[in-house]
C-alpha cells in the first residue's frame, strides 16, 4: 500500500485520479495516507516530552551511553523506556553521537610497565624462595547481607599466611598501603623469628592502577620491596591469589551474606582470616596451618632451605 501511494504522489502531476485508477488504489485511501502524520513523526510525537529530559541527563553525563541513560530514566525519574525505542530517538533528536572523554594519560610507571612487557613479572626469574621472600597480592569482593566491601591481602609464598590485610567500601591506593603497612611489619616479624635475611623480598601484584600509583610504588620502593607485576588482563599471572580469593569467598560466602553492616561484615572477615591463618589445614603444608608451619620452621630449621 505504501508502495502505491509514493508511486501516486510521484505521479501526482499526470492527475491523481487516473494514475489511482490505473494503480488500483482508492482516491480515499490515497489522500488518507498522505494526509496523516509519517510513523516516524508520530514516533517523536510521543517522546517529545523526554527529549529535554534526556539532553540534560547527557549534558550532565558526557560519557553515558544509552544503557545507562535508560537506567537513569529508571532510576532517578521512575521512566521506563525499552532500549530500542531509546536508541532510536537519541538516532533521530541527533544525540546517538559518542561523547568523547578523554582517557587519563599513563603514568610513568604504566609506561615502564608496557615497556618491559613481560619482563615486569619476575616469578620465573625467582630461584629458590625462603619464607617471606616472595608475597603475593590483589583486591577482591566481598558480598554481604547489606552490600560489599573491598579486600586487599597479602600472601606468603612459602608459608601461604595471610601477612596483611585491610577492608574498605572504597576500592583505592589508601586501602593497599593499609593492608601493606600490616604486611611489612609481619614479614620484618616473621624474618627476625626464623633468623633469615633475604637478598631481595618480591612483592608481585596486577597493573591495577591502585598498585601502578606513585604513592604505592613510592612507598614500597622506599621501604626497599622488589615489584613485580602481572601482565594486563592475564589474572593466570597471579595463581596464589586467585586460589587464595577463590577459596576463601567460596568458603565463607554463606557466613559473610548474613552480615546485616559493614560492621559486622569487617568483623566476620577478620575472624576468618585469623582462622585461615591459625587453624585451617592446607595440604601443601602438611596439612596443618600456616601458624603451625611456621612453628615446624622454628623447631627444624633445616626444612627452611629444603622449602622451594
Amino acid at each position: 500500500l505504501d508502495d502505491k501511494v509514493t508511486i501516486v504522489k510521484k505521479l501526482a502531476s499526470e492527475g491523481i485520479a487516473a494514475c489511482c485508477q490505473l494503480i488500483g488504489l482508492a482516491r480515499s485511501t490515497y489522500y488518507v495516507k498522505v494526509n496523516q502524520p509519517k510513523s516516524e513523526d508520530r514516533f517523536l510525537a510521543k517522546y517529545e516530552h523526554l527529549k529535554n529530559l534526556i539532553k540534560k541527563i547527557i549534558h550532565n553525563n558526557p560519557a553515558y551511553g544509552f544503557r545507562r541513560i535508560q537506567s537513569e530514566l529508571k532510576d532517578k525519574h521512575k521512566i521506563i523506556l525499552n532500549h530500542k525505542p531509546l536508541q532510536r530517538l537519541l538516532k533521530l533528536w541527533g544525540l546517538s553521537l559518542r561523547r568523547s572523554v578523554k582517557a587519563p594519560d599513563k603514568s610513568g610507571i604504566q609506561e615502564i610497565l608496557d615497556y618491559l612487557g613481560v619482563r615486569a613479572n619476575l616469578l620465573k626469574t625467582i630461584g629458590h624462595i625462603l619464607p617471606f621472600s616472595l608475597i603475593y597480592t590483589d583486591m577482591t569482593e566481598i558480598i554481604y547481607g547489606a552490600g560489599k566491601l573491598y579486600l586487599i591481602a597479602y600472601l606468603d609464598h612459602t608459608t601461604k599466611k595471610i601477612v596483611g590485610f585491610a577492608l574498605s567500601n572504597h576500592p583505592d591506593t589508601n586501602l593497599a598501603l593499609k593492608a601493606y603497612l600490616m604486611a611489612k611489619l609481619t614479614i620484618k616479624r616473621e624474618l627476625k623469628r626464623l633468623g633469615l635475611k633475604p637478598k631481595e623480598i618480591v612483592i608481585h601484584q596486577d597493573q591495577g592502577s591502585i598498585y601502578t600509583s606513585y604513592q604505592y610504588v613510592d612507598q614500597l620502593l622506599k621501604d626497599a620491596f622488589t615489584l613485580s607485576y602481572s601482565r594486563k588482563g592475564t589474572p593466570t599471572d597471579n595463581p596464589e591469589m586467585e586460589s587464595f580469593n577463590g577459596r576463601f569467598k567460596t568458603e565463607n560466602s554463606q557466613i559473610f551474606i548474613e552480615a546485616p553492616n559493614e560492621q559486622e561484615a569487617i568483623k566476620l572477615v577478620k575472624e576468618q582470616i585469623y582462622y585461615y591463618n591459625q587453624k585451617r589445614r592446607h595440604s601443601c603444608l602438611n596439612n596443618t596451618s600456616p601458624n603451625n608451619f611456621i612453628k615446624s620452621l622454628l623447631t627444624n630449621p633445616a626444612t627452611i632451605l629444603a622449602k622451594n
